[in-house]
């Protein structure tokens, strides 16, 4: 079949344009799914609690294009994620960041809220950590 052999095809190879958008929503993420995503420890302290409530309000007051960045900083794929494990950090000089082959996350303990909120929009909205491709500075050695 030939490039422009597409045309040819009948309905019932692809359905109307109205099935073919319902099933690619099932693989958009929504804040929700996002939260139902999370693998958090079962036994936490307070300092934990505190940090997982800030992801928790951080995910809720995303935009569906910054939710997109986040899933793709901490995933790799701005595709609805299967698991994300969350960890805690005491790191001062990187407190953010994110393993995307383990679909890892590491959030800070002992953040206030609007601390937390700012650094982590800082991170999304750097198009560094959106492509993919890009050689980090540490690699280049």
């Amino acid at each position: 079949m030939g490039l422009h052999d597409w045309k040819n095809l009948d309905s019932e190879h692809f359905g109307d344009i109205d099935k073919i958008v319902e099933f690619c929503k099932q693989f958009h993420a929504t804040s929700d799914d996002v939260l139902k995503a999370f693998k958090r420890k079962e036994n936490i302290n307070k300092e934990e609690a505190a940090a997982l409530k800030n992801l928790d309000k951080f995910i809720i007051g995303l935009t569906l294009v910054e939710l997109k960045k986040f899933l793709r900083f901490v995933t790799g794929s701005a595709l609805k994620p299967k698991q994300i494990l969350v960890e805690f950090s005491n790191d001062e000089h990187r407190p953010i960041k994110a393993r995307t082959c383990s679909s890892l996350l590491y959030i800070p303990l002992n953040v206030k809220y609007n601390k937390f909120r700012r650094d982590f929009m800082k991170i999304i909205s750097d198009e560094m950590n959106q492509d993919m491709t890009r050689k980090l500075s540490h690699d280049q050695q």
